[in-house]
């Protein structure tokens, strides 16, 4: 254990202790350790969770100036075990979480991803690095022989690795729950274990990339605010309902959005199977259905679409995919159309007799995961970056072609066939991009770049400013490729994400 660890854990051990006998009895046992041997855990450390019980009502009223999320109802226990909490780790558990996240940015996988493994561990070990558990299970991740020898599976930082090689294999595992996610590379017996554990991981996660000190007021604000998601966005205070346990960062920024706006709503669906599924989205913790009072007369109906309205107004903030109201549909790969009625083979959803099948007693919003804020306002609506074009590789695929796992989409088209900006930004880089070949960047709004791969010729230097849809470079086949075309990376914060629902949730359909 390193000295900030363990500092750490007295500093926070103390902070919590509610009585002189009680801080007498912890630093007692932190002396006799460090008397009996040096290297003896110094004691529990505690995350600031409790404190900020204590400080809900502050940060609530703190909501509209950085927007700070508190704990919320937690998910039941599927598997009958006790949930272990994020204020009752120990500095082992803190150690290995330090682990975790650190192997998580080596491998420039971000957060969301060591939210998802620190959950894991605590669902399978508590966040212990067990040497013995199921069959021939061990490690933190309990990972079984097929992952690899007994020394790599009880390596912390190598069985992290091999945890976050099998994750980035997942298609589209960005946009997942946590949940969902950790239930991809484990394969449990038990797949809705794992949501419980999303707010201790959350904020261990928050706490450790806060550096702040312990028990202040920093910390507290850092792990009560782990479940806030992204920083650009809009965030709304805590509703207190269970229902937002298990829900995706934008799921959750919606549900908490609409309850602040019209506190009159009392009943929402979250996750769980809904009536007339089409897709996942409910399961996995993408969307959330707002119950409306009195929807058969005219003021419920006018209340409902007044919700629709306002989540489609502000789907970028919201990461919203589709909404759907009164038998009507709105969806993001359709924007031109805007809303459509749901009859004909054009709509992929109810309008029969049913009330509650065509939505007509709730607003039903479904998002793409934990994509809010990630553009700005005002970089305006992207163009595709060719013209004519055939897709022949999409994101998350997995083949001997790339090194990992792909992390663009390609246009195939002829080599010479011009190249577009698909936002206005800045050009910060050109040139020999090694397996892109002919390389170009450019930096968006809201934290955004867009690259550009494979050219045969580049148009523009680092250091232009670049309008949508301005030439930037021609379709080539250098680099690592089997023909021409372009490879397009929209990378958010640094990390890629999926092109095609990049592109999409902002009215482009590839």
């Amino acid at each position: 254990m390193d000295p900030k660890t363990a500092q750490m854990a007295v500093q926070i051990g103390l902070t919590l202790a509610r009585s002189k006998a009680v801080r007498y009895v912890i630093v007692g046992s932190i002396l006799a350790s460090m008397l009996a041997v040096l290297s003896l855990t110094f004691g529990p450390w505690i995350l600031t969770t409790q404190l900020a019980a204590s400080m809900s009502h502050h940060n609530q009223q703190q909501s509209t100036d950085g927007g700070t999320c508190s704990d919320t109802t937690g998910t039941s226990d599927t598997t009958g075990d006790g949930q272990q909490s994020a204020s009752n780790l120990t500095a082992a558990q803190v150690g290995n979480a330090k682990i975790i996240w650190t192997v998580a940015q080596s491998m420039s996988l971000g957060r969301q991803a060591a939210v998802i493994g620190i959950a894991t561990a605590l669902q399978e070990s508590g966040l212990q690095n067990l040497p013995h558990g199921d069959r021939d299970s061990v490690g933190l991740f309990q990972q079984r022989a097929s992952w690899g020898s007994y020394t790599e599976r009880t390596n912390p930082q190598t069985s992290s690795r091999l945890f976050f090689q099998a994750l980035k294999k997942i298609h589209g595992w960005e946009l997942m729950s946590v949940a969902a996610a950790a239930q991809a590379v484990q394969r449990s017996a038990f797949p809705g274990a794992y949501a419980k554990h999303e707010k201790a991981a959350a904020g261990v996660v928050a706490t450790i990339e806060s550096k702040a000190e312990p028990g202040t007021v920093q910390a507290q604000i850092a792990a009560g605010s782990a479940m806030c998601g992204t920083a650009a966005a809009e965030s709304c205070p805590p509703t207190g309902m269970a229902v937002e346990a298990g829900l995706t960062p934008d799921a959750l920024r919606v549900l908490r959005c609409v309850k602040q706006r019209w506190p009159q709503l009392t009943s929402f669906g979250g996750i769980g199977e809904r009536p007339s599924n089409v897709d996942r989205d409910h399961q996995d913790g993408r969307a959330i259905d707002a119950m409306i009072p009195n929807y058969h007369s005219d003021t419920g109906r006018k209340l409902g679409k007044t919700i629709a309205d306002w989540a489609v107004d502000n789907r970028q903030r919201l990461g919203v995919k589709y909404v759907i109201w009164n038998a009507q549909i709105w969806n993001a790969e359709r924007a031109k159309e805007g809303w459509r009625v749901c009859a004909g083979p054009d709509a992929s959803c109810y309008s029969g007799p049913d009330d509650t099948a065509a939505h007509r007693d709730h607003v039903h919003i479904s998002v793409y995961g934990n994509h809010a804020g990630q553009t700005a306002a005002d970089t305006g609506t992207p163009v595709l970056p060719v013209e004519q074009y055939v897709l022949t590789a999409r994101f998350g695929q997995c083949s001997s072609h790339w090194a990992n796992c792909h992390t663009g989409l390609d246009f195939a088209a002829p080599t010479g066939t011009p190249i577009h900006a698909t936002l206005p930004g800045t050009v910060i880089w050109t040139g020999w991009g090694g397996a892109y070949g002919n390389l170009t960047k450019v930096q968006n709004g809201g934290g955004v770049q867009t690259w550009y791969a494979h050219q045969s010729a580049v148009d523009v230097k680092v250091g232009d400013t670049v309008t949508a849809g301005q030439l930037i470079g021609q379709v080539g086949a250098t680099g690592n490729t089997t023909g021409p075309h372009l490879h397009l990376e929209a990378r958010v914060a640094g990390n890629p994400v999926d092109p095609d629902q990049w592109l999409t949730m902002r009215g482009v359909k590839p």
